[in-house]
């Protein structure tokens, strides 16, 4: 006998949510909502309100972290999303609807593997190699290897004495929710590139790929009296020894106009690189277990500090893992 029943697990104000569910009889039609509702969770959650109270910013905000990898499913994701925010107009829960667009919109948000995801050894050649600034490689190693936290404070507060090379581990804060954890690794390779950053006494503008200039420095002196592992420049403005996310966005900005960086710059985001952290810590699990499941994604979120694994199967799945790592398919 097929089940019929509904989990509404991981679903954001499951009561309205329901009343919406309850005016289709198709269980598949249910069901496929119900992804996307699992999908919208966190975004609701973190704005506290449905997702039909969503303004066309936040809305927009919600779709630029969406991953559909074909325009069938950008078209598909859309769809549904519409139709409920047609059927709160229609109960009168709002008195218009916020995204008034035609489904052929969404093929904007389409991100195919090769625009979106970073493999593991050209990450390391990029941080190990090409950057001339351990300061700008760490941030990208940090981010991929799960360090991030609110607004990145977990990197923004990470210090020389948090790096424990005895069980590869570090102890990160993040002074934006209040959370204490502490993160595994492999090895000690990250360890050593965050103690070699820590060393770093200046910062190369622009990578060293400034045109010559008499009257321009080309490089900032960076402060050393600190614990912190990423360090603000010694400038006229401020000598604070912790840098803040402000100067994290700034060197991701400025990593993205360097020379090598410019034709692949939408994978050189926070997002981006997260992801592509995930999916190769995915394919060690892969290697590990044979599959890439519910137990092997709830260990993926618990080391990226991520509450939810529903959002992360529109990316996180066998075909972009076997895309980025072609050796673990089996023949």
């Amino acid at each position: 006998m097929e089940n019929t029943t509904i989990d509404l697990t991981g679903v954001y104000n499951i009561e309205t949510k329901e009343a919406f569910l309850n005016k289709y009889d198709n269980l598949n039609t249910k069901r496929a909502f119900v992804r996307i509702f699992r999908n919208t969770f966190s975004y609701e959650e973190k704005r506290e309100k449905d997702l039909y109270l969503f303004n066309k910013e936040e809305l927009q905000d919600f779709f630029d972290n969406t991953s559909p990898s074909t325009e069938i499913s950008a078209r598909h994701y859309g769809r549904l999303i519409l139709q409920y925010l047609k059927w709160a107009v229609d109960e009168n829960m709002i008195p218009e609807h916020p995204f008034p667009v035609q489904q052929h919109y969404f093929l904007r948000y389409v991100k195919r593997e090769n625009e979106q995801f970073l493999k593991y050894r050209d990450l390391k050649y990029y941080t190990q190699y090409y950057f001339k600034n351990a300061q700008d490689g760490i941030i990208l190693e940090l981010l991929f290897f799960g360090v991030q936290g609110k607004e990145g404070s977990e990197i923004c507060n990470l210090k020389i004495d948090d790096l424990n090379e005895d069980n590869h581990s570090m102890e990160l804060y993040d002074d934006r929710t209040g959370v204490r954890r502490t993160i595994y690794f492999e090895d000690n390779d990250l360890i050593k590139f965050c103690q070699y950053a820590h060393k770093e006494e200046r910062y190369e503008k622009r990578n060293n790929e400034m045109e010559s200039n008499p009257r321009i420095r080309p490089y900032t002196d960076l402060i050393m009296d600190t614990k912190y592992i990423l360090k603000n420049s010694k400038t006229n403005v401020t000598h604070d020894t912790q840098a803040t996310r402000y100067t994290l966005y700034n060197r991701l900005k400025n990593i993205q106009k360097f020379e090598q960086i410019v034709p692949i710059k939408n994978q050189i985001t926070i997002k981006n690189i997260v992801k592509s952290g995930q999916l190769y810590m995915a394919s060690k699990l892969y290697e590990r277990d044979g599959e890439l499941e519910l137990p092997q994604l709830r260990e993926i979120c618990k080391h990226f500090g991520v509450k939810e694994h529903w959002s992360l199967r529109d990316y996180l799945n066998l075909e972009n893992l076997f895309r980025l790592y072609p050796h673990l398919k089996k023949e």
